[in-house]
């Protein structure tokens, strides 16, 4: 604090002026209480052994005899009035100047202190206002921080969503020329047996036809031949009955893929959905990869299918791929303590310790580029550890991979994971 911010009272600036400027109005009072001034008197009176009167400077009266000057800084401000003998009157004078000094050394020490604290409680009001102003500024900008961080993680669930899309899409493009391969074998046998099948009763209507006319039978029957007929033509449906079969079950196998009838969680069989997997990746194995499956039952557990299913089918098209001639999967799955064991195994070309510690990164891939997006594992990962399991790899160069998942058997949905 400078000099210019202390503002002293009117007694303060009285008892601060030099000798020269004291103010001729400035009394005893400005200095002692009536309280003050009425037990010195008393005290000075014991002390005098005689009746001691202390008068304001500018009450004396000029006529009072008896009197002694009490000077603060030279000039009189009071007057002792007492019968007691000068040598005692002086020295009792004298002692009530220090008194009178002492009280002024007291009064302005306490003028200013309280100065100084005005001071301090007008700069701490200062502050508090400066800080309730900023804090209402930070408020502000934590509710737009908040409002953009709410932005971000909306755009951030949004790409995810179209990472899954895109790994969907990618998995499923890659399984169209397999599927529409795997459609189009029992539709065009299917297409044959019924061109057949329309020509062979086209046969029997001539052959009805021809009885009906009055022909003999026999001669009917061996003319149209009408033993064959009916023999090829139960073979016909039996085969087009296969093929419809066949190209149900695709269809319901890939339904469960894509998720076309619903992306909530369910109860579902971890064996079946394997079985299916497997069934709808035949197309890719050709006749160079043998895939054999150990499959057995497991109690149900609680997922999203359609997640699930694109998890398996990326890691076991990562096992296809890995095999660039001829080779070997394996694929099973058991139960033991309440949880559900899988495990999908290649004999390919297998990953050294550097690339098995980045195949989680994202957009890491070991493929040419444009053959692979490197979100496959990262998506995988991410699909089993939302439904509370864990994946591990263990590979080595030109001995293959093995992929381990674990999933609790759940009775319930589980809870969502971030």
């Amino acid at each position: 604090m400078t000099d210019s911010d202390f503002k002293a009272s009117p007694a303060t600036e009285k008892l601060s002026k030099p000798i020269s400027d004291i103010d001729p109005d400035f009394t005893l009072k400005d200095l002692l209480s009536d309280k003050e001034i009425e037990q010195l008197e008393n005290k000075l009176s014991v002390l005098l052994n005689t009746s001691a009167k202390i008068i304001d400077a500018c009450d004396m009266a000029s006529d009072i005899n008896t009197s002694y000057p009490i000077r603060y800084q030279i000039c009189p401000v009071a007057y002792l009035v007492t019968e007691a003998p000068s040598e005692s009157a002086k020295a009792a004078a004298n002692l009530f100047e220090s008194v009178l000094f002492q009280a002024s050394r007291y009064r302005l020490a306490a003028v200013a202190h309280h100065a100084v604290v005005l001071q301090d409680f007008d700069d701490l009001q200062t502050k508090h206002q400066r800080l309730m102003e900023s804090e209402a500024k930070y408020r502000e900008l934590a509710v737009q921080l908040e409002h953009r961080v709410q932005e971000q993680v909306g755009q951030i669930e949004l790409r995810q969503r179209q990472v899954y899309e895109a790994e969907k899409l990618s998995a499923l493009a890659q399984l169209g020329a397999g599927v529409a391969h795997e459609i189009n074998n029992p539709l065009g046998f299917i297409q044959s047996n019924m061109n057949s099948g329309k020509s062979y009763l086209r046969e029997i209507d001539e052959a009805v036809t021809a009885l009906r006319q009055g022909q003999n039978i026999t001669a009917v029957s061996e003319n149209f031949d009408l033993d064959f007929v009916i023999s090829d033509l139960q073979t016909l449906m039996k085969e087009t009955i296969d093929g419809v079969a066949r190209v149900t079950r695709i269809v319901r196998d890939l339904k469960g893929f894509v998720g076309a009838e619903t992306s909530a969680r369910q109860q579902v069989l971890m064996h079946e959905i394997l079985e299916s997997i497997c069934y709808l990746s035949h197309p890719l194995l050709e006749e160079r990869i043998e895939l054999t499956r150990e499959l057995a039952e497991v109690s149900p557990i609680m997922m999203d299918k359609a997640a699930v299913c694109q998890a398996l089918y990326a890691i076991l098209l990562n096992a296809v791929q890995s095999i660039e001639n001829t080779g070997k999967i394996l694929v099973r799955c058991h139960e033991q303590n309440h949880r559900i064991f899988i495990d999908i195994e290649d004999s390919g070309c297998g990953m050294d310790t550097k690339t098995l510690g980045r195949i989680y990164e994202p957009f890491f891939t070991t493929k040419p580029v444009g053959s692979g997006t490197g979100l496959g594992l990262t998506v995988c990962r991410d699909i089993i550890q939302a439904h509370q399991g864990t994946i591990k790899v263990i590979s080595q160069p030109g001995e293959g991979s093995r992929v381990q998942i674990e999933f609790p058997v759940t009775a319930h949905e589980p809870p969502e994971t971030n």
